[in-house]
């Protein structure tokens, strides 16, 4: 990492819930840095934990979630 560069963060969605909130105070706690995903495309972070809305009837191949997954990471 360059100098000038912050240190990855760990970016967490529903962060106002009882899991995403959860996971934060965890990441916190160990002084890992946290950003909160409030529509900013541009995050540059190590890594995302997105929590999905439950499918209780699931499709083959899991396509709802896929699609989530898709259009959270904007490919």
């Amino acid at each position: 990492m360059k100098s000038n560069e912050s240190p990855a963060k760990y970016v967490i969605t529903g962060i106002t819930g009882q899991v995403g909130g959860a996971v934060a105070r965890s990441l916190l706690a160990e002084d890992k840095p946290v950003r909160a995903v409030v529509r900013d495309a541009p995050m540059g972070a190590a890594g995302v934990f997105f929590l999905l809305p439950p499918t209780f009837d699931p499709s083959p191949g899991f396509p709802e979630a896929r699609a989530q997954i898709e259009a959270a990471a904007g490919d």
